[in-house]
């Protein structure tokens, strides 16, 4: 049998008896004694879960990168949804071209996506902006995109 399991019932039968003796009822020592135990039992079982499972798994290899082109249509996750949360009319977005994404030396990242959608006066515009993304993905500013 389980270790936990046999200290909890252990712990609750201990627990119902005191109850018992201090003239609680039988209904007021079990549930008493259910919620003593199990709150008992919480720290002893994660401190026992931690030996158990052996070496810790890494979250992400050392060599996932933070932003990457898609490799189904070459779009950059992140800034899809950075313009998605900020430019004016979102859903007019048309995909023209994603060029590759750079790392900088500062750790940085750099892409360049060229889009129709439509501006501030409803008309359809071309925008060709370069987006920098900080080390962790977050997108740090949008500029226009000079060749």
């Amino acid at each position: 049998m389980n270790v936990y399991i046999v200290l909890f019932l252990a712990t609750w039968a201990t627990l119902i008896f005191i109850g018992i003796k201090f003239k609680w009822s039988v209904i007021q020592s079990m549930l008493g004694g259910l919620l003593i135990a199990a709150l008992a039992m919480m720290p002893l079982s994660l401190a026992i879960s931690g030996f158990t499972e052996g070496e810790p798994k890494p979250i992400a290899t050392a060599t996932e990168e933070a932003v990457l082109n898609s490799s189904y249509d070459g779009s950059v996750r992140q800034v899809e949804e950075w313009l998605d949360k900020n430019f004016n009319d979102a859903k007019s977005i048309e995909r023209i071209e994603w060029s590759k994404v750079v790392k900088t030396e500062q750790g940085n990242y750099v892409v360049r996506y060229k889009f129709r959608a439509k501006n501030e006066s409803g008309g359809m515009q071309i925008y060709n902006k370069a987006f920098i993304l900080g080390s962790t993905g977050i997108v740090i500013t949008m500029t226009d995109y000079i060749s």
